[in-house]
């Protein structure tokens, strides 16, 4: 099976596996960005992005087709931590790497 195809639109991501949409996430509701990693490698995916929805958490393997523009439009968000990513590409262990977090905003009121 290969790797599905990621597709960066303005305000969302696009998860199409062969002719057809598997996923749409929209960029506003991503609230943090992990990369998971774990010993399996360097013969299978040994490294996924995964991405925390408020409802759900999406598996992305690493390798994806269009993974380069993904991750030129997720490191250009504000706090997006690039050592997290260079640490997760080196590691051979199963860990979790946090490459982003919504930030929170204060509520205002008194």
């Amino acid at each position: 099976m290969s790797p599905p195809l990621l597709k960066c639109g303005s305000k969302a991501l696009f998860i199409v596996d062969g002719d057809k949409i598997e996923d749409m996430i929209a960029w506003n509701a991503i609230q943090k960005i992990v990369i998971e990693t774990d010993d399996s490698g360097p013969l299978a995916t040994d490294m996924f992005w995964v991405l925390s929805l408020p409802d759900r958490k999406v598996r992305i393997p690493s390798g994806s087709r269009g993974e380069n523009k993904f991750m030129d439009h997720i490191q250009s968000w504000p706090g997006f931590d690039n050592e997290a990513v260079i640490q997760a590409a080196v590691c051979t262990d199963a860990r979790e790497f946090t490459c982003w977090v919504l930030p929170i905003t204060p509520s205002g009121g008194a």
